[in-house]
């Protein structure tokens, strides 16, 4: 069942995108597409993925009444000279079977007519007695020249002929400062800080507690500054060879010179048992070191085990004690677990 309904959306940034996944998330997906069954013995029981569509900007829609579209005096010239535009932006298209853009191709045309495209969007006050042009997007580009456009309904550009006379209140998405002058805006969003800035669900950052504050905090049992800290640490040391035939194709930024193939490894541990250096070398059969460096995560393997052997009797007492806390808590509460485990599944 594919359910493709919801309203298009803009993402030509972070920011833009943030917004998008944050109103995706906003919504009950499930609840969405109950509604949306053929009848009431489907029921939902999974979400594969969501799509993202490139929406085609171009139809032909109503546009309010507030939208002044002025009456064309010079209606066939201004065709003629619009046709010839299109012509050098979309050679070999024909008009009658051009269907519309999108933001994707925005650059492409400032570059072509060297002038640069900046896009608003008009929100309505609550009582519709006025509006504020909300930026959307401008090209990458630093001509002299510069060209507004009104996107409505994120489907229709309209050519904004008067800027100064297109409204007297504008607004950055990015923070929702507001501004009187479109020039003021654009400057403002050269170094607006929200365009980079994340806020987090959980609020302001913390640094994690460890897990012997932790054990501190709740069990009330102190360990020193060395008990606080992992002691146990692994070292190792290659010896390898050039291989100078066999090496990647050079690239526009890369040059491949040889292949380090290790011919030997050295290992060791402070862990008891692993104090003694270890040596692995490679055998003649073994041209790309597979199996030396299967030897060696082995071995570092046999050390972890025997580290973690030695915590766990370091730690035994604490370990109990929690041990012995899940026990308590899982039989004070086993029909919520078994509930839980039962949705979980």
């Amino acid at each position: 069942m594919t359910v493709d309904e919801f309203r298009p959306r803009y993402s030509c940034e972070v920011g833009g995108f943030n917004r998008c996944v944050d109103k995706i998330n906003s919504i009950d997906l499930s609840d969405y597409i109950k509604l949306k069954r053929p009848t009431t013995q489907w029921s939902v029981v999974a979400i594969t993925n969501i799509t993202l569509r490139n929406y085609v900007i171009g139809n032909d829609v109503s546009l309010p009444q507030y939208y002044k579209v002025g009456e064309c005096k010079n209606k066939k010239r201004v065709e003629r000279e619009a046709l010839k535009l299109f012509k050098q932006a979309k050679p070999g298209t024909r008009v009658e079977t051009y269907n519309g853009g999108n933001f994707d191709e925005l650059t492409d045309l400032a570059k072509l007519f060297k002038t640069n495209i900046i896009v608003y969007r008009l929100k309505l006050s609550r009582d519709a007695e006025s509006r504020t042009a909300e930026f959307v997007y401008r090209t990458c580009t630093t001509f002299a020249a510069s060209m507004h456009l009104d996107l409505y309904k994120d489907r229709h550009f309209s050519l904004i002929s008067n800027i100064a006379s297109y409204t007297q209140t504008y607004r950055c998405i990015r923070c929702g400062e507001y501004f009187k002058t479109h020039k003021q805006v654009n400057r403002h969003l050269r170094t607006c800080g929200s365009a980079v800035r994340l806020i987090y669900p959980g609020g302001v950052y913390s640094e994690a507690k460890s897990i012997f504050e932790e054990v501190k905090e709740y069990l009330g049992m102190e360990f020193s500054k060395e008990d606080s800290v992992y002691p146990y640490r692994n070292t190792y040391d290659f010896e390898c060879m050039f291989k100078y035939n066999d090496v990647p194709l050079r690239s526009e930024n890369t040059e491949w010179a040889a292949k380090h193939i290790p011919m030997s490894v050295s290992l060791c541990s402070n862990v008891e048992s692993f104090t003694e250096p270890k040596c692995f070398l490679s055998e003649r059969h073994d041209t790309d070191a597979t199996a030396l460096i299967h030897s060696m995560i082995k071995y570092m393997l046999d050390i972890q085990e025997e580290a973690s052997r030695l915590l766990h009797e370091k730690y035994s007492a604490v370990l109990i004690i929690i041990y012995l806390l899940l026990q308590t808590y899982e039989s004070r509460n086993s029909e919520r677990i078994k509930l839980f485990k039962r949705d979980v599944q």
